[in-house]
Formats: structure tokens, C-alpha cells, sequence
């Protein structure tokens, strides 16, 4: 019966990626496909397969692409955090280890959803807007809130889905909030629909302070990391009313969303948080402590830390982000790892 129900969801995959794909090319046995989205010149191709019921989307950026994209510098990274904010679908851009480090990736939940083919079609639009802004910088169009929204993301809406995933809803003029599972700390999730349809859940994190210049680009390098090995959460940013980058964690769920997406969706954002919140907020404040993460990365010069009785201990998770073998073990037990 589980295999009966694992080919059914393979053919309905395959189906919904023929409908938004100029070619498809399949691995039945891995339950993985090799898509080409949009035409010869400016397509792309991406890797999709099949984990559980999550759906693994990856791209390497075209070569011509990665050469001019691939240095981390903190004003790319914090544009590239931008865009991903804007783009349909889930899609982010994320950092790995290699010689051409900047990849498209997504994750796609298909728990509840028998017809997929809305979201990969959201999906297939947010990574042609991602090439796009790779090739030219272009940010893509911001999506406003819906005031009033109606339908399964109007209030009673949400607090109908959350009441159903097992999570608390309050509700708010537009939307509301839930409470994440962070241990002892407090971090709240808001629920927000937007223009188009879609519902963003996000969480915002610390922001650096003016000046501080190796807090900005530890911080903006550690989140294009943790694009690569959260599962479903992508990190985005826009400037706040001082002018400073705001980052924030986010998941983006198209219409005809179930009970149990909205509580996957809180579930892998309490991951994000619980694992990284605190780093980053120490990345923030600490400028002492963001030199060492940068030089732990990038093997760079740095300025000594400053002493302090957790300094030695904030450095040591902070190079956890890389992530270690415990995140990995830990979080993927409650769906909050990515891509192999």
C-alpha cells in the first residue's frame, strides 16, 4: 500500500513538472527528474527528486552567472537576501562548500497536496525571477499584504488552520501570530496574507547596528548558510526605518494550503530559530565575535575577541553554523534540514 502511494505521488510529480517544464527527463528509480524551465538561452535547469513528501529542488547558477556571483561579499549578500524575499515560491538562494557556491534551492511540502501543480508552477516563477536577478540585479516586484483578505487566509481562516495543525493563533487587524517551540526563549511568528494570493509566515531576527561593518557581513554570510541546510525556511531581509538591514526567517505557502503545511511551516521555523536565532543575534552585537565567525569562514585576518566569560562559548556555537553533525540528526528529526 506505501509503495502503491509513493508511485502515485511519483506520477503526479512527474505529471505537474511535464505542465511547467520545456523538458523532463526522469529517474524512476531515485524518484528524481532533471527539469529545464523557460527556452535555451535564458532557461535553466534544475534538479528535482522526491524525499518522503518533500519535493528537493536544486540549481546550480549557469556558469557566466556563478563567476560574477560566487565572492561573498556583504552587499551581495544582503541584495541577494532581498530578492529572495520577492521571489514566488519558496525559492532562495543559499551558499554551499565549493568552487561556485551560490545555488537555487526549494523545498516543496506535498504532505497534504494531491494536485501540485499550483505550487510548482509558483515554484518554476520564483526561480526564472532568480536567474533574473542573478543576471541583472533586477529585484523583483514586492508583494503587499492583502487587506482584507478573505478565504482560507482571512483571520477566521487562520485561526481555523492553526486550531487544526495543534498550534496556538492570535489573531491580529490582518493575519496573526503564533508562538514557536524555541525552549525557553520567546519567538513569535507572524501569519500575513498576501496580495496574491500566498501566505508568508515569518519570523524577524536581530539587526545590526549602523557601523557595524563585520557584524552586517558575518551576519548576512551565516543566513546565505543557513539558506543551504534548513529544510522549507528560506532567510530574507529588507532595510528597516533606520536604513539597516532587517533579516528575518520566512516560509511562503501558496493557496490551497492544509492544516498540516501551516504546522510544518511553524515547525521548521522553531527549528531555524532554536538553532540559530541566538547566533545570530550575537553576530549582530558582537563585532569581536563576528571577526572570528568571518575568519573562521574565510580563513581572514581578524581582531582578537573581546574577553568576556561566554565569549569562548558564543565563538564555538557560532562555528557550529557550519552546521555540525548534531544539527543535522536533530532537526531532521523534525523536518529542518535540507538538501544532502
Amino acid at each position: 500500500m506505501q509503495s502503491s502511494a509513493s508511485e502515485r505521488q511519483r506520477d503526479q510529480v512527474q505529471t505537474a513538472l511535464a505542465n511547467i517544464a520545456t523538458r523532463v527527463e526522469s529517474n524512476a528509480a531515485d524518484a528524481a527528474w532533471i527539469v529545464r524551465l523557460g527556452g535555451p538561452k535564458r532557461g535553466i535547469d534544475v534538479t528535482a527528486r522526491l524525499e518522503d513528501d518533500l519535493l528537493l529542488v536544486d540549481a546550480p547558477l549557469p556558469s557566466q552567472l556563478a563567476a560574477s556571483q560566487s565572492s561573498a561579499s556583504q552587499s551581495s549578500d544582503w541584495n541577494h537576501l532581498e530578492a529572495t524575499g520577492r521571489f514566488a515560491g519558496g525559492v532562495k538562494l543559499a551558499r554551499v562548500a565549493g568552487r561556485n557556491p551560490l545555488r537555487l534551492r526549494a523545498e516543496l511540502s506535498l504532505a497534504a497536496r494531491s494536485q501540485p501543480l499550483a505550487a510548482l508552477r509558483a515554484l518554476r516563477e520564483g526561480l526564472l525571477q532568480a536567474q533574473t536577478h542573478c543576471r541583472t540585479g533586477a529585484l523583483p516586484p514586492r508583494i503587499l499584504p492583502a487587506d482584507p483578505a478573505d478565504g482560507e487566509f482571512s483571520t477566521a481562516g487562520l485561526a481555523r488552520l492553526c486550531e487544526e495543525a495543534g498550534w496556538d493563533f492570535e489573531p491580529r487587524r490582518v493575519g496573526g501570530v503564533a508562538e514557536l517551540e524555541v525552549g525557553s526563549r520567546f519567538e513569535q511568528a507572524s501569519l500575513t496574507p498576501l496580495a496574491n494570493g500566498s501566505l508568508l509566515l515569518r519570523v524577524e531576527l536581530a539587526a545590526c547596528k549602523g557601523g557595524q561593518e563585520s557584524s552586517a557581513s558575518a551576519q548576512a554570510h551565516c543566513l546565505m548558510r543557513a539558506a543551504s541546510f534548513f529544510r522549507l525556511v528560506r532567510p530574507a531581509a529588507e532595510r528597516n526605518e533606520d536604513g539597516q538591514w532587517q533579516p528575518r526567517y520566512e516560509v511562503s505557502l501558496t493557496a490551497g494550503t492544509h492544516a498540516a503545511e501551516i504546522a510544518e511551516a511553524l515547525a521548521a521555523l522553531s527549528v531555524a530559530c532554536l538553532y540559530s536565532a541566538e547566533e545570530l543575534r550575537v553576530l549582530a552585537t558582537n563585532a569581536g565575535l563576528a571577526d572570528r565567525y568571518l575568519h573562521h569562514q574565510h580563513r581572514q585576518p581578524h581582531r582578537a575577541a573581546p574577553a568576556g566569560d561566554r565569549a569562548e562559548a558564543q565563538h564555538a556555537a557560532l562555528e557550529g553554523l557550519e552546521p555540525p553533525a548534531s544539527l543535522a540528526a536533530s532537526a531532521n528529526s523534525r523536518r529542518g534540514t535540507t538538501h544532502a
